[in-house]
């Protein structure tokens, strides 16, 4: 964790939901369920999970396109 910041929750909900309407679902979710403080900083994982489903399709983690539509 390298950063901890508070948001400005109206600005985000107008930016990513196009407005602040507590009546939208997701404006409520984020005004009533979401903390107040925001952590930021560089992700690291120890390991991948081992999936067994749908083998053939999934992505090695370095690559973000792996080519498939």
């Amino acid at each position: 964790m390298e950063d901890v910041y508070n948001p400005d929750k109206v600005k985000e909900a107008i930016s990513v939901f196009g407005a602040d309407d507590p009546a939208h679902p997701s404006v409520a979710y984020l005004r009533n369920r979401v903390q107040d403080f925001y952590v930021g900083g560089k992700v690291q994982a120890i390991k991948s999970p081992t999936h067994f489903d749908y083998v053939a399709l999934r992505c090695k983690e370095a690559n973000l396109y792996c080519g498939h539509s």
